[in-house]
């Protein structure tokens, strides 16, 4: 189909995924976002190629092929998530009431009264808000004032581990590829197996390769 393109998705909680898709705005293709395992009620999402944030369900999706970064947003009790208490979210909001005014309460009552939509919508809402200047991740922490997030040493730390992945996976590749032919199987076979290798290279390849980028956001 004409309309498809490839949006790739990449969070430290859930890594690299590949999603091919019709879908033109941001309501159309959270649904499919969350079918392929991330929680967005928990990520803050960001375009790779402008930075724009991703906070409105009739936000038009650039055309082609692009990234979708989705950051952890963090409060003074740690994340926000779906399961958090209404009271803990209540106090939130009324945390960020004080400190953004009209703007972040109509970013709220976007979707109607929020008094009256489920907690993990509301919480939706409060990790998408993005004041003037500031970065999506970085508001409720603002709120509650709490220390500097530490994920850069953890996308560090991911990347060395992904590398020895790499490494050992290459190894494994090597021994399969003998055992393979020392079987006498076919040209096709081996044909097949050597193209499933390259297609796990280019997607480990790019996986290092957002990883990099997610930690200069």
């Amino acid at each position: 189909m004409s309309d498809q393109r490839v949006i790739t998705i990449y969070s430290t909680k859930g890594g690299m995924k590949e999603i091919t898709t019709i879908a033109t705005t941001w309501g159309e293709l959270k649904p499919e976002i969350k079918k392929a395992g991330y929680d967005l009620a928990n990520l803050a999402a960001t375009c790779g190629t402008t930075r724009n944030s991703l906070d409105r369900d009739d936000a038009i999706l650039q055309t082609g092929d692009y990234t979708i970064f989705l950051r952890p947003v963090k409060t003074k009790s740690g994340a926000l998530t779906a399961d958090s208490k209404r009271a803990d979210v209540n106090a939130v909001v009324k945390e960020m009431n004080e400190k953004y005014g009209q703007p972040f309460k109509d970013h709220l009552n976007s979707k109607g009264n929020w008094t009256r939509i489920t907690t993990p919508e509301v919480v939706e809402l409060i990790n998408s808000f993005k004041p003037s200047g500031k970065n999506v991740g970085n508001v409720v922490k603002d709120v509650a004032d709490s220390k500097k997030s530490s994920d850069k040493p953890a996308v560090a730390k991911t990347e060395k581990v992904k590398a020895k992945e790499v490494g050992n996976s290459n190894d494994a590749f090597a021994e399969a590829r003998e055992v393979l032919e020392d079987a006498g199987l076919s040209s096709e076979a081996l044909a097949e197996k050597s193209n499933a290798d390259e297609e796990a290279a280019r997607l480990r390849e790019k996986e290092e390769k957002l990883a990099r980028e997610f930690d200069n956001l």
